[in-house]
């Protein structure tokens, strides 16, 4: 191994033992190539968590490097706006429900050339938007798509609104980490929603708001969560 048996993204010492949270995972560096010998590193399992692609090309949402595992030490210092998220918390609540547009409404979306999108409120053409179905037509447009509106929107939509209270609850943080959770589509440290306990099913009480970085169930918390001050210390990779 290139790495003398040590974590290619955090230098933890790689355990050969499928029990193990640090126990050796195969990673690819570009997510667009096969598995070769010269795209691919050893990584501690809990590293290894993928979730959709992002703007950097060959790399994923969610997926971990050397130098985002440095960014992790001091990330955790960095304040949340909490007036801004409550704010955009709030615009997002007074914003009406789209289930509620007559059937007649949403004929007519399909057949005009222009809509006006539900986020912005701006009339656009068609092209700017997704082209949607006869059911489920688009009322959003492509660029607030790229927001962090368009983010709290969808998390609104969830467990009817409870989300938004997690949010808020959390102090716009990770639960796993306690980093700041980032709101905008394809970009680091982006919030996705997970399980508070794995061994129970998905309720409003047991949803949380994480970085995609720590979506492996190997970053689960055991009791309460704990602030990560120092990820070179193995007590407290075990939060």
């Amino acid at each position: 191994m290139s790495n003398w048996g040590r974590c290619a993204y955090s230098n933890h010492r790689i355990v050969l033992s499928t029990k193990s949270t640090f126990a050796a995972s195969l990673e690819r560096r570009n997510c667009n190539i096969t598995y070769r010998k010269a795209n691919t590193c050893l990584i501690a399992s809990r590293f290894n968590t993928s979730v959709t692609l992002g703007d950097e090309p060959g790399r994923q949402t969610g997926q971990w490097s050397k130098e985002k595992f440095m960014q992790f030490k001091t990330l955790h210092r960095q304040s949340v706006d909490l007036d801004e998220l409550a704010s955009l918390v709030d615009q997002v609540r007074r914003l009406p429900v789209i289930s509620t547009h007559p059937k007649i409404r949403i004929e007519e979306y399909l057949q005009t050339e222009e809509k006006t999108c539900f986020l912005c409120s701006q009339c656009k053409p068609n092209s700017e938007f997704l082209s949607g179905s006869k059911r489920y037509p688009s009322f959003i447009c492509l660029l607030c798509k790229t927001t962090k509106k368009y983010f709290v929107f969808r998390l609104r939509r969830r467990f009817e609104g409870c989300l938004l209270e997690a949010l808020l609850e959390q102090g716009g943080r990770c639960y796993r980490s306690r980093l700041p959770l980032s709101l905008t589509p394809k970009s680091n440290w982006f919030a996705r929603w997970a399980r508070k306990d794995l061994s129970q099913p998905w309720t409003a009480a047991n949803a949380v708001l994480i970085c995609a970085e720590f979506e492996s169930p190997l970053w689960t918390p055991l009791g309460e969560c704990q602030r990560v001050l120092d990820p070179c210390s193995t007590l407290n990779w075990d939060i």
